[in-house]
C-alpha cells in the first residue's frame, strides 16, 4: 500500500504513516472506494503511557478510520499497523483528493495533508449525426469528449428502435463512424455512444435518430434517390408503412 503522510516526532521518538490506494470503482453508483491503513513504527525504548489518538480523515467525506490507547505508545512495542479501512468517496469526475492524518497525544496536537488523485470514466461523447441513410443501413458518428484521466481502451456504438433501447438493440465496438446494416426499411432508428478507459464504461452520450429510406426511389436528375411512401385509411394520420416485395414464389421481404 502507499505511502501517502508520513510523519516522525520526537520525544518520543516514533514515526507515523497514512496509507491509501484505490480498491475499486463503481461508475454506477457514483464513487470510488478507497483502501487505507494507519501505522506507526517506533523504537521499543520510546513509549507514551497516556491516551492518545491517530485518526486519518478523507477530506470532505469523512474519516476512515483511528488508533486510540492508553497507554498510547506502550514500552516494547514497536508500533501498529491498523485497517484496512474502506471508505467511499463520491465522485463525478477525475479529481485529486486529500488526505488528513490527525495525531493527538500529550502536547500534540497536529493536522498533516497528503492527496490522492483518482481518475474517472470517460465522459460521454458528443454525437455528430446519423447520415448515408437507405434502405436497409444507416451510418451513425460521434466524437469523444474527455478520457476522464485514463487512458480510452475502447468505444461503442448502440442502436434501437426505441428511445429507451429496450427494443431491437444491437451493440457494437466502434472508432467514432459506424455503419448499421440490416435494418427494416421507413423505421426510425435511435443511436447512442459510450467510452471505457481503466475505471469502466462511462455515461451514454445524448440521443440522436434517423429513419431509413422507405424502398421506394424515383429519378431526380438522372439520379435515382430514396423517397417516403406515407399511407391513410382516411381516418387516422399519414403514417410511413414498411415496403415489401416478392416474386410470387417466396415470402415477402423488406424492399431494397
Amino acid at each position: 500500500m502507499t505511502d501517502r503522510i508520513a510523519v516522525s516526532k520526537t520525544s518520543p521518538s516514533v514515526t507515523f504513516y497514512l496509507e491509501a490506494d484505490v480498491y475499486s470503482y463503481t461508475p454506477s453508483g457514483g464513487y470510488a472506494t478507497l483502501v487505507c491503513r494507519l501505522r506507526a513504527s517506533k523504537g521499543t525504548g520510546s513509549f507514551f503511557s497516556d491516551f492518545g489518538i491517530q485518526a486519518g480523515v478523507v477530506n470532505g467525506v469523512a474519516e476512515f478510520g483511528r488508533h486510540q490507547a492508553d497507554p498510547f505508545l506502550p514500552s516494547g512495542s514497536t508500533g501498529w499497523n491498523d485497517g484496512p479501512f474502506y471508505i467511499n468517496v463520491p465522485m463525478s469526475g477525475p479529481g485529486t483528493y486529500g488526505l488528513t492524518m490527525q495525531l493527538r497525544y500529550g502536547n500534540i496536537n497536529t493536522d498533516h495533508g497528503g492527496s490522492i488523485w483518482l481518475p474517472w470514466v470517460p465522459g460521454a461523447p458528443n454525437p455528430i449525426g446519423v447520415d448515408e441513410l437507405t434502405p436497409t443501413s444507416a451510418r451513425y458518428r460521434f466524437s469523444g469528449t474527455t478520457d476522464g484521466g485514463s487512458g480510452i481502451t475502447g468505444w461503442q456504438a448502440q442502436i434501437a428502435t426505441d428511445a429507451s433501447f429496450t427494443q431491437n438493440v444491437q451493440t457494437v465496438a466502434s472508432n467514432g463512424t459506424t455503419t448499421f446494416a440490416n435494418l427494416t426499411p421507413a423505421t426510425v432508428y435511435y443511436f447512442r455512444s459510450r467510452g471505457a478507459n481503466g475505471v469502466g464504461w462511462g455515461h451514454w452520450s445524448a440521443v440522436v435518430s434517423g429513419m431509413t429510406a422507405s424502398g421506394a426511389y424515383v429519378s431526380l436528375n438522372g439520379a435515382w434517390v430514396p423517397v417516403p411512401v406515407y399511407v391513410s385509411d382516411g381516418s387516422a394520420p399519414w403514417i410511413v408503412p414498411e415496403m415489401l416485395t416478392s416474386d410470387g414464389s417466396a415470402p415477402w421481404n423488406p424492399a431494397i
